[in-house]
């Protein structure tokens, strides 16, 4: 698990793909989403 959380961006950037490739299209847009906004917090705690 505590890897999961390490790397969670590249996680839900992979489920967008995955959803995307097959057809969810809104689903994989809010994954997407996501991914950006927890990249956002990740980097703003870091400096």
């Amino acid at each position: 698990m505590k890897i999961l959380l390490k790397y969670r961006f590249f996680f839900l950037i992979g489920i967008s793909v995955l959803l995307n490739l097959n057809g969810a299209d809104d689903l994989a847009l809010i994954s997407f989403f996501i991914a950006i906004l927890d990249l956002a917090n990740v980097m703003s705690k870091s400096e």
